[in-house]
């Protein structure tokens, strides 16, 4: 029995944005949503780096704890203040919106 030919099949192309999605785009770039992802990042470094210290403690001295605590610390800190910046932002913009 001779094999059967495989027919070529047509690469398919993403389909064109419409304007609810180049809109959604647009607000992902904001700067609001560029420090948020920055502070999401910063938080999940800092778990990181806490969820080593406490699945290797047995193996690190007390003094390379302490730094991983003092770096979450640090890294949290930076989240909390990126954070509350854009809240603060973003309140006054509506507050001034409203008025």
């Amino acid at each position: 029995m001779p094999a059967k030919k495989k027919t070529p099949t047509a690469k398919s192309k993403p389909a064109p944005k419409s304007a609810a999605q180049k809109k959604a785009s647009a607000v992902r770039s904001s700067p609001e949503e560029k420090l948020a992802a920055n502070a999401l990042k910063w938080i999940d470094e800092a778990a990181g780096l806490l969820r080593k210290g406490v699945s290797t403690t047995a193996s690190t001295s007390a003094k390379a704890r302490i730094e991983a605590k003092q770096k979450a610390h640090t890294l949290l800190t930076k989240a909390h203040g990126t954070l509350s910046q854009v809240l603060d932002d973003s309140t006054a913009l509506l507050k001034k919106a409203i008025k």
